[in-house]
């Protein structure tokens, strides 16, 4: 519980260090550009199951009329992702590194305003996704990846909501409650999974070696 108390605290620690640097972060100039469908939060670079393998599908342009733009700098690193498909209310994620940990924050487009009070967060480990956050003000969902295979991941899902009156279950929540407990304000579930990564070196690879874009 103190660990997902702690995860609680980074993101919104995180969301605090995007709003005090948004003039340093949107200054950031982006070597290489690509495009994917629409999809959820920072689109292929969430691993796992959140994006399905069509929304991975990236490309050097596109003709669709609503789609993820992914800005990277010259070591392929995400610097940013934009959403367009609704001019008014186009989210913008800028991506940055803090104390190890790649935070991606939401502003609405072109404006020092954040769009949603969730704060995506992913960590590696010996190069592959170890740790993924959704961090919200009051609650966050965390998953934690272990390698079984090169085909197969075991993927450890917890879900945390201390404010909440009442827990998944219909119980009344107690804080002190371990996760998983049916009074508790932590739910655990895990699951097998084939890994997807988040790599976009490896796309640029790929290209170059002839597979379609």
């Amino acid at each position: 519980m103190e660990d997902l108390k702690q995860l609680l605290a980074d993101g919104r620690r995180a969301a605090q260090y995007a709003w005090d640097h948004y003039e340093e972060l949107t200054a950031r100039k982006a070597t290489y550009t690509l495009y994917g469908p629409h999809a959820y939060g920072t689109g292929a670079a969430i691993p796992g199951k959140f994006i399905s393998k069509r929304d991975r599908n990236l490309t050097l342009k596109t003709r669709r009329k609503q789609y993820l733009v992914y800005e990277l700098d010259h070591e392929y690193k995400l610097l940013r992702v934009r959403h367009v498909f609704d001019q008014i209310r186009d989210p913008l994620y800028e991506c940055f590194e803090l104390d190890g940990i790649q935070y991606a924050c939401p502003f609405v487009v072109n404006r020092k305003k954040l769009e949603r009070d969730e704060v995506l967060a992913l960590s590696y480990q010996d190069g592959k996704p170890h740790y993924l956050g959704f961090l919200g003000e009051n609650s966050i969902i965390a998953q934690f990846f272990e390698y079984v295979s090169q085909e197969k991941v075991l993927v450890s899902t917890y879900s945390y909501n201390p404010i909440s009156e009442y827990t998944f279950h219909g119980y009344l929540t107690d804080p002190d409650a371990p996760p998983g407990a049916l009074n508790s304000a932590a739910n655990r579930a895990c699951w097998e999974e084939e890994p997807r990564y988040t790599d976009f070196s490896e796309w640029f690879r790929k290209t170059e070696e002839g597979s379609p874009s």
